[in-house]
């Protein structure tokens, strides 16, 4: 993300502004007119500040305080280019400003930037580029669109309310962002995202070696002849990162999902806030969580991600709803892998409750079981072992698969009680401490258990 919003940066401006006045070095045709100005033009080469500047011709004031620049416009030092068809630069009281007027193009380094006017005013400590502005980044290729970009000298700010898009391309990923309004800050490399914005994140299916190949301007017009392995949609209300620390937080309707090509489940994800910390590497989400991943859904109020650890935290009304089981508890933990998000092994804490309908057809016939704390674990992607301590209790209807009838029910109740399952569901259960059983042939069913 860094590179795609960094072409916001505008640091180049700084150096217009100097100390000197206007000083006439060359032209072919010089003449004064009575008033004292001066008309030169063919070959013009003007000294403004640190700036060469050369242009077809142009009108400077008697007191070389300010002149109007026609045709071929270039204004030039060491660090920055800049070409325009008409300028108008001024001195009054130690104040200098410019407007550049038709095909404006300012090139610093490797960053480029269109539009057809621009207004630097020193008075106001205030850089505008407005009509079509057009801003292109290498060698990561990235390119932003706009209306309107404001650069603030004395805040260090970069803004702008009317962006159209942003595009980008590293060697692994191509990006598109639509938003309306944001702001750069220069001085904590902090960008602000103050409207609705979407990011479409695509995952180059193979690197791209020499990225410096590819230009800024054909990055919209590149994505159908790319191969991508995935594609992600990030979007919020408001959005706050912070390109040196690398932290970064969403409010307000977060939405994501990402779609693997190559996998028919896609990933789902939505929450009112969300707060990433490289410091601790954690990702906080905040209030009506929902996660929803094929076979799998899960909701809560509060939860945490542990970069470090694939763990995922449930921590305020969790629920997880797998295929025909539901979890609840007062905690979950979920250690899931960090590309696909499926589940390898879950901790329910405190009320643990597990329910399971494994036959639609008999929905009151219900697998529960409840506890003190139960571990769960997966086998690819599938329910393969239940640990349940602490009070474990258990009730579970038996069939021989899963499209037959119920033929009777099994009722244990420990210390600790074992359950292992197969695609057709358990298959064998083992209790210790404090057992107790009843098996009950002919479908008899035993009142739910409690919860």
């Amino acid at each position: 993300m860094k590179k795609i919003l960094y072409i916001f940066i505008f640091v180049f401006v700084y150096s217009l502004f100097g100390q000197s006045l206007l000083n006439i070095k060359k032209a072919d045709v010089f003449k004064q007119t009575k008033d004292g100005r001066r008309i030169i033009y063919g070959n013009v080469s003007i000294e403004y500040d640190v700036y060469k500047v050369d242009c077809d011709s142009a009108i400077v004031d008697k007191d070389l305080k300010s002149a109007k620049l026609f045709k071929n416009v270039v204004l030039q030092d060491t660090a920055m280019t800049i070409h325009c068809d008409k300028a108008d630069i001024y001195r009054y009281d130690e104040k200098r400003s410019a407007y550049l007027t038709g095909n404006v193009m300012m090139k610093r380094e490797d960053m480029t930037v269109y539009g057809k006017f621009a207004r630097l005013v020193e008075l106001f400590d205030r850089v505008t580029i407005k009509d079509s502005v057009r801003v292109e980044y290498n060698p990561t290729p990235s390119i932003l669109f706009c209306k309107e970009l404001k650069y603030d000298t004395k805040k260090e700010v970069v803004s702008s309310n009317s962006i159209d898009s942003v595009f980008a391309l590293d060697s692994l990923r191509y990006y598109e962002l639509k938003t309306d309004r944001a702001v750069y800050d220069l001085s904590t490399s902090i960008l602000t995202l103050n409207s609705r914005y979407d990011l479409e994140v695509y995952e180059l299916q193979d690197s791209i070696v020499n990225i410096s190949t590819f230009l800024p301007n054909n990055i919209p017009r590149l994505k159908k002849n790319l191969t991508f392995k995935s594609k992600s949609t990030i979007s919020a209300n408001k959005g706050n990162f912070n390109f040196e620390s690398n932290n970064h937080s969403a409010s307000g309707q977060c939405k994501f999902s990402r779609y693997e090509i190559e996998n028919p489940d896609t990933t789902f994800f939505s929450c009112e806030n969300i707060d990433y910390s490289t410091d601790t590497g954690i990702t906080q989400i905040d209030k009506n969580v929902k996660l929803d991943r094929g076979a799998l859904s899960v909701t809560t109020d509060y939860g945490e991600f542990h970069h470090d650890k694939d763990l995922i935290k449930l921590l305020k009304i969790p629920k997880i709803i797998y295929e025909s089981h539901t979890i609840t508890g007062d905690t979950i933990y979920i250690y899931a892998d960090n590309e696909s998000l499926s589940p390898k092994e879950a901790t329910i804490i405190n009320n643990a409750f597990f329910e399971s309908i494994p036959d639609s057809n008999n929905i009151d016939e219900k697998n529960q079981m409840s506890g003190r704390r139960m571990d769960i674990w997966f086998e690819e992607e599938k329910l393969s072992k239940i640990y349940i301590s602490k009070e474990a209790e258990a009730l579970y209807f038996i069939r021989e698969d899963n499209n037959s009838s119920s033929k009777a029910t099994n009722y244990l109740l420990g210390d600790t009680l074992i359950i292992n399952l197969d695609s057709k569901g358990i298959t064998n259960a083992s209790v210790n401490g404090g057992c107790e059983g009843v098996y009950a042939p002919d479908r008899l069913k035993k009142k739910t258990i409690r919860k």
